[in-house]
């Protein structure tokens, strides 16, 4: 990590960095896990990261202030905005577009970090990463979908689209009589599986 670090500043020409801040929101779990990342990072990296407590309700908006809605430059949009937050995602449905391109699509919303809206060095490939995702998303479901996706999500991965902390896990016991039951990544029934489930002779 450190090594990667080092190599990252020598690419961007600068022997230090320049004061960080991260922004979350208030409450006594989340103050738990930051306090330790941020000790990870300064044992690990010798990096300092300060803390920016805010209520849910600011941390959104300031987060949306980060939104540039023109392709960046560094007039325009250098420093707008928070400089970088921690929030949770919990997709809507067990699809990779709800990770994807709901988050980083050129135009969505949910995009305040400006990936493939930028002046970094490899906005170009941001933006195929971008239309090879919208092109994921026109295909119908099955194997050959889902591979699409995965080339993509490792190039969101390697561009630091966002960083991930963590996830959670959960444990289900199914009775084996359970016939028709299918689990998937977010661990939810779709509605339409409901008529496929019923409880066998046993």
């Amino acid at each position: 990590a450190m090594s990667l670090l080092q190599a990252g500043m020598a690419e961007e020409g600068i022997t230090s960095l320049p004061p960080i801040k991260i922004t979350y929101s208030t409450g006594p779990t989340l103050g738990l896990l930051m306090t330790a990342i941020r000790q990870m990072w300064s044992t690990v990296l010798n990096v300092n990261v300060a803390a920016n407590v805010e209520d849910f309700t600011k941390e959104l908006g300031d987060i949306n202030q980060s939104v540039c809605t023109t392709p960046a430059t560094p007039a325009v949009c250098l420093g707008k905005g928070i400089q970088m937050w921690s929030i949770g995602w919990s997709a809507d449905y067990p699809d990779p577009q709800d990770f994807t391109t709901l988050q980083f699509d050129n135009g969505v919303a949910n995009n305040q970090a400006n990936y493939g809206q930028n002046t970094a060095l490899d906005a170009t490939t941001q933006v195929q990463t971008q239309v090879g995702l919208e092109k994921a998303d026109a295909m119908p479901a099955g194997a050959a979908r889902f591979n699409a996706y995965m080339p993509l999500e490792q190039q969101l991965v390697n561009d630091v689209a966002w960083l991930p902390l963590y996830q959670t896990s959960g444990v289900e016991v199914i009775k084996p009589y359970v016939s028709g039951w299918v689990d998937n990544a977010q661990a939810s029934t779709p509605p339409d599986d409901w008529a496929n489930i019923f409880i066998t002779v046993h």
